[in-house]
Order: C-alpha cells, then sequence, then structure tokens
C-alpha cells in the first residue's frame, strides 16, 4: 500500500511539473497581465498616468524599462508616442531641433494646427515647466507671452509677415504679400500703424477663437471701418487673385455735398475705387492720384499744387503728406 502511494504521488507530481511547464510556454498577451492600477488611462483618476509622470520625474524614466529608451514600444509592444491620445509625448528625439522633420514646429503646425495650449497640460499655463527646467520653454522663447508671442508663429520684428507660418519671406506670396508696407508704412497716413485689426479680426488673446481655433485654413480678411463717417461694407478681398477692391484707404469713398459743401462742384465727390494687387510691390499702384483724381471727381477745378491752399495741414505744394494723422481718415480735412 505505501509502495502504492509513492507511485501515485510520484506521477502526480510529474503530472503537475508538465503542467507547470505548459502554462510557462504558452504566449500570453501582455496587455491581460495588469501591470497598472486601474486608473491608469482615465484622467479624472488619481491614479492617472499623466499625475503619476508629471508629480515625480523619475516616473518617466522607469517607463523606458517597459515602452523603450524613445517610448517606441519596447518589450511590452505598446508605444507611448503613437498612441491616439498625445502623438507627440512623450517627444521623439530632434522634437526641439526646428531643422528636424520631427520638429515641435512641426508637430505643432500639422498635429494640433497651432494650438499650443493643449502643451499646457504638462508644461504649465504660463509654460515654464512647472517647476521641471527640460519642460520649460521660456528657455528658448523669451519674448513677452513666451511662446504665445504673435512673433513666434509669424512676423519678426512686429507681428506681420514676413516670415509666414512656413517661414517665408517673399513678398510675392500671398501670406507675405503687402503687410510691412500697411504696418510700418508711414509715407501716406499713420491711421493703420501697427494696426492688424484693420483687415482681420482682433486677437486680444492667443487662444481667441477666431484666432488659431475657429478651423480655417487661412487668416481671414475682415475689414474694419476705416473712419467715424465711413464704413467698408461693400469692401471685399480675393484670395485667389491676391486682389481687395472697394476698401475705402484705396479710393473707395463717396462724400456728399449736403454734408460739407465746401469746394463740390457736384452733389457727390468719390475717389477711384482702386483694385488693388496685394503682391505686386513696387509697382507704384499707391502714387498721389490713383487712389482718388488730383483733384477727386466732384471737387471743384484746381491743379496739384494747389490742394494745400486749402488742406495745408495734410498736404505740401509737392503733394508729400505732411498730417499724417489726417489723410485716410474718414472725413475730409481742410
Amino acid at each position: 500500500m505505501a509502495e502504492m502511494k509513492a507511485i501515485i504521488l510520484k506521477y502526480a507530481l510529474i503530472l503537475g511539473f508538465l503542467v507547470l511547464l505548459t502554462s510557462c510556454l504558452e504566449k500570453r498577451d501582455v496587455m491581460d497581465i495588469s501591470t497598472h492600477p486601474s486608473g491608469w488611462m482615465d484622467k479624472r483618476s488619481e491614479q492617472f498616468h499623466g499625475l503619476a509622470v508629471t508629480t515625480n520625474e523619475s516616473k518617466s524614466e522607469s517607463c523606458q524599462t517597459c515602452h523603450g529608451e524613445d517610448y517606441s514600444g519596447g518589450t511590452s509592444g505598446v508605444s507611448c508616442s503613437n498612441s491616439q491620445c498625445h502623438l507627440g509625448y512623450p517627444h521623439p528625439q530632434g522634437f526641439t531641433d526646428v531643422n528636424s522633420p520631427d520638429s515641435h514646429i512641426q508637430f505643432i503646425r500639422n498635429a494640433i494646427h497651432w494650438d499650443i495650449t493643449q502643451c499646457k497640460s504638462c508644461h504649465g499655463v504660463d509654460y515654464a515647466g512647472e517647476g521641471s527646467y527640460d519642460k520649460n520653454c521660456l528657455k528658448c522663447h523669451t519674448k513677452k507671452d513666451g511662446p504665445e508671442n504673435c512673433t513666434v508663429c509669424h512676423g519678426s520684428t512686429n507681428a506681420a509677415p514676413p516670415a509666414d507660418l512656413s517661414g517665408s519671406t517673399e513678398t510675392y506670396n500671398v501670406t507675405v504679400g503687402a503687410h510691412q508696407a500697411h504696418v510700418t508704412g508711414t509715407r501716406y497716413t499713420t491711421n493703420m500703424l501697427g494696426k492688424c485689426s484693420t483687415c482681420h479680426n482682433d486677437v486680444p488673446v492667443f487662444n481667441v477663437k477666431s484666432h488659431v481655433r475657429d478651423g480655417s485654413a487661412h487668416a481671414e480678411v475682415i475689414f474694419s471701418d476705416l473712419g467715424e463717417n465711413f464704413q467698408t461694407d461693400d469692401a471685399s478681398w480675393n484670395r485667389s487673385s491676391a486682389t481687395c477692391a472697394n476698401v475705402y484707404c484705396h479710393g473707395a469713398f463717396e462724400f456728399k455735398a449736403h454734408d460739407n459743401n465746401f469746394a463740390f462742384d457736384d452733389s457727390v465727390m468719390v475717389g477711384e475705387y482702386r483694385t488693388m494687387t496685394w503682391t505686386s510691390l513696387g509697382s507704384n499702384q499707391a502714387v498721389c492720384g490713383t487712389c482718388h483724381g488730383l483733384p477727386p471727381e466732384g471737387h471743384i477745378a484746381s491743379t496739384v499744387h494747389e490742394c494745400t491752399n486749402c488742406h495745408a495741414n495734410v498736404v505740401d505744394s509737392n503733394l508729400n503728406i505732411v498730417g499724417k494723422d489726417l489723410h485716410m481718415n474718414g472725413r475730409v480735412d481742410h
């Protein structure tokens, strides 16, 4: 009987060993093994992995044990950088290199469509890295408002191109064109100096909906009122031909004699209503006499040198604009 028990025990041990060996050799799905707590993927959970990584710098290094040094999968086969949650975090090599195809510039342009407010979840509301030197965007973005400064994405010394969003500085590109001539030029007027809102919606803060979050492929041209007595309701912009038409600052005006009958020889005084080509800089489109006649239609006859007799605060006898705040301001000044 004792010998029989010994034989049974021997075969039971052998059978148990075979079962154990088979289970070890069986291919297991690593996703079935709970290596992380239940709330690891839940943003609302206190165990959310984002909190674990951002509150403990060593956590991101420990992730590399299974997910690889570049977080592309490693031994776990689970890629962090290719997940649908955050395609660019942890960031790939070359992310800070502006010349790299993996540059953060390309990611911001193509993946999040310029809405860098999404970066705040890791880099902090002020982009200062929440105490982490490695995550501090202000190391490079030293201007006011850091990476939200207008000139980070477009412009240079001011917010207007060049450069445009692609870095182009060529004025034959519609995204560059005559921007600088309008926001810095003072030959004819100072009423548009530095005012992007003359042709675009005002952008009081970076993430206003009409700026980077409206879903449009390019900046919309929305003309403002160019004078307290003149509206530009009929002004239009054609992006395909890079032309603007019926804008007050290029002769789309009509002043009625019953409002101000000084020097009228008709019931109205009108400009030339020029259609301007945005990308044709240096073609003398805006020389004196192109936006309105000298004198304008509906004005009493006079020579060009006589303009200063009545408009001395605006122009001299050589047609140089001397009162640039009075020129193209939506009123008749004399």
